[in-house]
């Protein structure tokens, strides 16, 4: 046959298939995605997707009482209500802004040397954020970093430090770890950093490793381990943390005051969920703390927890928690960490119970803490803290 009536039948007949397609593919959407390019057949299915959700508001109300006295004679009663937001905005899927902040209003009379123990009216920043994931396994962070996150109220309680930090995330069947970095300015409450003109500014930085599994279906395990180092802190934060157990100079002012060791050390813990019933589980966690820059007796911090959440119903759940913990004098500068467990120094022990109502969403909280001196400083004694509340939350947006 001749070549050119030949390829004058092939085109033909690929002509007349291609109408053929064409003619039956209005019917049939499986058809029509074969003969149209995948990625226009993806976008068309993306489009319908509903948008990703661009604000997020929490309100959180709280309402109760607490008491706190020692045995120099200090103490303090009050009354408070407290409103907290968390908000969030995506500025897109992978870019967020969030704070979270409360308002503090206390009723009451106090009687303090130091100021401690003193509850202040205003605005509490706890965190404030602009989030990036360029990846889905990386978040780079930058604001008011809360220090929550690492698991120790013994080294810093929950106070927001700026600066930045960033994370790498793993996750693989029941396994889910992380790696964390921190580079933060240490500042108050306030976010003043305590320095007078002439002071270096201070700086904290943090590398932290974690990772949690589910051992068995009834059984989670984390285990978690921090390096940490605290440098050119000021001579006020030193004066402030003399009164609450920190060795320093002796005969020292605000002005003239210095640490006695410096403070780089490490954190290792772990946390341990045991599901015994449907609506019941026992909880337990314990950390050890250790300042390398300190001898020892005087460099190391633990707390142990154990307690659980107990379903009665439904609607309601017991939560009681017992803690124990020993903190010696200069494992962590005590200007940061928490007031309920007395700063340093100090041993004792803590009771929490916690009443969940689910359904009608609100708890309510009490705990006692009990804080002995391990050894003798005449700015410090055994103290006692009360504290009764009830908490209630909303999400608005």
């Amino acid at each position: 046959m001749d070549v050119k009536v030949l390829k004058t039948i092939i085109n033909g007949t690929l002509v007349l298939a291609g109408l053929l397609v064409v003619s039956t593919t209005r019917a049939d959407d499986r058809v029509y995605n074969l003969i149209i390019p995948a990625n226009k057949a993806k976008l068309e299915k993306t489009e319908t997707t509903p948008p990703f959700k661009k604000n997020e508001l929490k309100l959180t109300g709280t309402i109760g009482g607490g008491s706190f006295a020692n045995e120099l004679g200090e103490k303090s009663q009050s009354a408070a209500f407290a409103l907290g937001e968390e908000y969030k905005y995506h500025i897109t899927e992978d870019l967020q802004f969030s704070v979270d902040s409360k308002l503090y209003m206390f009723a009451g009379q106090s009687l303090s040397r130091f100021g401690d123990g003193i509850p202040t009216n205003g605005i509490y920043l706890k965190e404030a954020l602009v989030q990036w994931k360029p990846f889905s396994i990386i978040s780079l962070e930058a604001g008011a970093v809360n220090q929550k996150y690492l698991n120790s109220n013994l080294l810093i309680y929950e106070k927001a430090f700026p600066g930045a930090r960033e994370r790498l995330f793993y996750t693989t069947g029941k396994f889910t770890g992380s790696f964390t970095a921190e580079q933060t300015i240490p500042t108050s409450a306030s976010l003043s950093t305590k320095t007078s003109d002439k002071e270096d500014q201070p700086t904290f930085m943090a590398e932290t490793l974690s990772g949690k599994m589910e051992m068995v279906k009834s059984l989670a395990v984390e285990v978690f381990g921090t390096l940490f180092q605290f440098q050119n802190l000021p001579t006020q934060v030193a004066y402030d943390s003399s009164l609450y157990g920190n060795s320093t100079t002796p005969f020292t002012t605000a002005n003239s005051a210095q640490f006695t060791y410096e403070y780089a050390g490490w954190l290792l813990g772990a946390k341990a969920d045991i599901e015994i019933a449907r609506r019941s589980r026992i909880l337990a966690a314990g950390h050890v703390l250790e300042n390398m820059m300190a001898p020892s007796a005087f460099n190391h911090a633990q707390l142990v927890s154990f307690g659980g959440e107990f379903g009665v119903s439904d609607n309601l759940s017991l939560n009681p928690t017992v803690e124990t913990f020993f903190n010696e004098s200069d494992s962590s500068p005590a200007y940061y960490n928490d007031f309920v467990y007395g700063h340093n120094n100090r041993q004792g022990y803590a009771t929490y119970l916690t009443l969940d109502f689910k359904k009608s969403n609100f708890k309510l909280v009490g705990y006692y803490v009990n804080a002995d001196v391990i050894n003798f400083n005449v700015n410090q004694s055994r103290q006692q803290v009360y504290l009764l509340k009830l908490e209630t939350s909303y999400d608005i947006l």
